[in-house]
């Protein structure tokens, strides 16, 4: 049994992007796996970090810390908004990847020496437009969570991009439902086979 750790990085009370986040998290516990979710719109903490590195991180930054620590595989499941993520889910990313613990480059402890190294990750991404639009811009919100990801020494990151939701040719929720199960079968796999 490997433990996960699933941040819904969704700041709404609602919306289609918990929606398969909970599915993952439930195909993957069907699996026999621990999970653990985080949900953004229950978490409080100041997210423009005023002062910096001196910034006091609330108790429930400190209590995922330790969790995704404890974790073989984070997934972070999010809605891209104008090809980037949410800024309160970019504030949780400046309090989760924290310098002297996810990674320092003093201490020369980043990518292959992370303090992380050995975990996987899963990016499940919302969008309303199309795959091929993100990849036009760059894949900004991809890359904007895979980054500190690397940083930290998980560079095993997979994604799965959920596209078309504002379109005509949106399709049934059970589509994007049976791409989840195929992502959670697929991380189920690779967690037994790299453990």
């Amino acid at each position: 049994m490997s433990k996960i750790v699933v941040i819904i990085g969704d700041p709404r009370k609602q919306g289609f992007n918990k929606a398969l986040a909970h599915r993952y998290a439930k195909e993957m516990q069907e699996m026999d796996h621990q999970v653990e979710l985080f949900d953004l719109h229950e978490m409080n903490f100041e997210i423009d970090m005023a002062l910096g590195y001196q910034t006091k991180r609330s108790k429930e930054i400190l209590h995922l810390e330790k969790a995704v620590e404890r974790a073989d595989l984070l997934v972070i499941s999010f809605p891209v908004w104008w090809y980037n993520v949410p800024a309160k889910l970019k504030g949780l990313v400046d309090q989760l990847f924290w310098i002297g613990k996810a990674y320092s480059f003093h201490k020369k402890k980043f990518l292959f020496n992370g303090p992380w190294r050995g975990k996987k990750a899963r990016l499940i991404y919302t969008l309303g437009g199309t795959e091929l639009q993100h990849r036009l811009f760059g894949w900004s919100a991809y890359r904007a969570m895979r980054y500190p990801l690397w940083i930290s020494g998980i560079l095993s990151v997979k994604r799965s991009a959920i596209g078309s939701l504002d379109l005509p040719i949106r399709k049934s929720d059970n589509d994007y439902f049976a791409k989840i199960k195929k992502a959670a079968q697929s991380d189920h796999h690779r967690l037994r086979t790299h453990s």
